[in-house]
């Protein structure tokens, strides 16, 4: 006689508009039926994104399926009851065999990364990191120690084996992009910050006492120019040109200069988030958007101040419509489709780096329009709050490339005489 069984046990729920469940087939042999599509939540809806729901979800599938394995019958009783009963070990033991002290190194670093809650981008990144940790980790030999037992000596050798690897694929790879490639001192520096982020997980939560990425020395970077800042001839022929061949284009990008805001936290700005009363964009109003991803890259409250001019034309551009539109959605127009940024870097490749032979990025204009902050005498600790930094010294290491040779002037005209 067969006896019970289940199948297709699979976390159900795709956006932040619906519940989301585990559910799955059961034949229950005693009775000869079977329930479809039992549902089992267990707190997944609690998560407040898209991916904490994901991660939830999984949690919550594999103690469905231990109960199910260790006796569970639906028809009897809830799951919460059938933990409760201890026929199984309670949540909490369940959980606890999960505890990333107790996992080899390896699948303590993806318990970390789970742990993230950041931007699309620099998750991708993290994933990215995490990958060449674990093949560099069980190349060396590494991969089954405890995380408690990795010291600074372990990174190193760490980074070093991920550097071999990732030049290995370089070597033999066909793709254009590739061939020819050396491993370069940004990437082994990009490695290192990515691990040092993973490896925070465990620091702030008391199961190492130090972060043992913090005192490894970085390389000296090879500066490539990518966000070069366009010069002045170039900045007159953008003006000119790009409203005739693509005026929406020409928008974002002024947006962009003026606001200081990044691509993606434009493409996720509503109407809705513009205070006109205060002339600011609050992008803390919403701090998720539509698909569950961080639109800053950090939670902090955040009110981008929007000069008279620009507020004008938002108030024109909105015309009394939907405030709940993007303000730059198909064609670069108001609408209720989310672009992605992919979209928007093929448009400024199409028009401006081969349409006008101008070799600059659209992200360089971030701080195109600081610098023009600066030299219009708005002061640096304004202009780095608007990007929203915590301080002045990424501004002006990163994007204001005009600080230094400003505070040479500033010498040279003010320095008083003896």
């Amino acid at each position: 006689m067969q006896g019970n069984s289940y199948s297709d046990l699979k976390v159900y729920g795709k956006s932040m508009s619906e519940q989301w469940f585990v559910g799955f087939k059961f034949y229950c042999a005693k009775r000869n039926k079977t329930k479809r599509c039992h549902q089992v939540r267990l707190g997944v809806n609690y998560q407040a994104t898209v991916r904490g729901r994901i991660i939830e979800g999984e949690s919550v599938r594999k103690v469905v399926e231990r109960c199910l394995k260790e006796g569970w019958n639906p028809f009897d009783c809830d799951v919460k009851s059938f933990i409760q009963s201890q026929q199984v070990p309670n949540l909490n033991e369940i959980v606890s065999r999960e505890d990333p002290r107790n996992l080899p190194f390896n699948e303590a670093m993806q318990w970390a990364y789970n742990k993230k809650d950041n931007k699309k981008g620099t998750l991708n990144g993290l994933r990215s990191g995490l990958k060449y940790i674990k093949l560099a980790a069980s190349s060396l030999g590494f991969d089954n120690i405890s995380i408690q037992g990795i010291t600074r000596f372990h990174v190193c050798e760490i980074l070093d084996e991920m550097k071999t690897i990732r030049q290995a694929e370089y070597d033999i790879s066909t793709n254009k992009r590739y061939i020819g490639k050396k491993f370069t001192p940004n990437q082994y520096n990009a490695f290192l910050d990515r691990a040092s982020a993973l490896f925070f997980e465990f620091e702030n939560r008391g199961i190492i006492e130090f972060n043992p990425c913090h005192k490894i020395a970085k390389k000296d970077e090879i500066d490539f120019g990518i966000h070069k800042h366009a010069s002045a001839q170039e900045v007159d022929i953008i003006k000119r040109e790009l409203p005739q061949k693509h005026a929406e284009l020409y928008n974002f990008l002024r947006f962009e200069y003026v606001l200081g805001m990044r691509p993606d936290e434009i493409l996720d700005t509503k109407f809705s988030m513009v205070d006109y009363l205060n002339s600011t964009i609050n992008i803390s109003d919403a701090l998720y958007n539509n698909r569950g991803e961080l639109i800053s890259k950090t939670t902090a409250y955040r009110q981008v101040p929007v000069p008279g001019y620009l507020l004008d034309w938002i108030k024109e551009r909105a015309a009394g419509g939907d405030p709940d539109r993007y303000l730059f959605s198909y064609k670069l127009k108001p609408g209720y489709h989310r672009l992605s940024r992919c979209w928007i870097s093929m448009l400024w490749l199409e028009h401006v780096i081969e349409g006008l032979g101008i070799n600059v990025s659209l992200y360089s204009f971030k701080g195109k329009g600081g610098d023009a902050k600066r030299d219009a005498g708005i002061d640096l600790a304004a202009v780095s709050a608007g990007y929203g930094h915590n301080n002045t010294s990424m501004a002006r290491n990163i994007y204001l490339t005009g600080e230094g040779e400003r505070l040479r002037n500033q010498i040279i005209e003010k320095a008083p005489d003896l």
